[in-house]
């Protein structure tokens, strides 16, 4: 099985980050976001000439991808996306539990910090799947930059 590094190269980690918090907030609703059902293409039938209307549901998901997208408008978009995807995968992994919990409403989960810079700066697969081994000598690393900090 192959599983080398894909193309979509890292991210910065602020811009993660702030993807993270900008999903989440369009996903909640604790910001305006215009409903993703207004979003979508027409297809067009070459033989019937029969259009048919394909948008998006109006689902957490796809209001956070939207307002990711309407914001990170260039190439960063996909990379971003694709690192928020796997982030989420590798959340369930045993080996990053402890920069994961449950958030204290029960709405979902919480990511440490230094989970997704490990993310942001980590290498996806061509399976797009971010290493948990990596990940954790990511995470830890970041915890040592911030203890000198201090």
């Amino acid at each position: 099985m192959d599983d080398k590094p894909y193309t979509y190269g890292p991210v910065e980690p602020e811009e993660l980050m702030f993807a993270l918090a900008l999903g989440d907030a369009a996903a909640t609703l604790k910001t305006p976001v215009e409903n993703p059902g207004l979003k979508g293409v027409n297809l067009v039938d070459e033989q019937s000439g029969q259009v048919t209307r394909v948008s998006f549901a109006d689902r957490p998901m796809n209001r956070a991808m939207l307002a990711v997208r309407e914001h990170f408008k260039d190439d960063k978009f996909m990379s971003i996306m694709l690192r928020l995807f796997a982030l989420f995968e590798i959340s369930k992994h045993k080996a990053v539990q402890e920069w994961v919990r449950e958030s204290p409403k029960g709405e979902g989960i919480e990511i440490a910090d230094a989970l997704v810079y490990a993310a942001a700066r980590g290498s996806l697969s061509k399976k797009l799947k971010l290493n948990a081994r990596e990940m954790v000598r990511l995470a830890k690393e970041f915890e040592k930059k911030q203890e000198s900090r201090e």
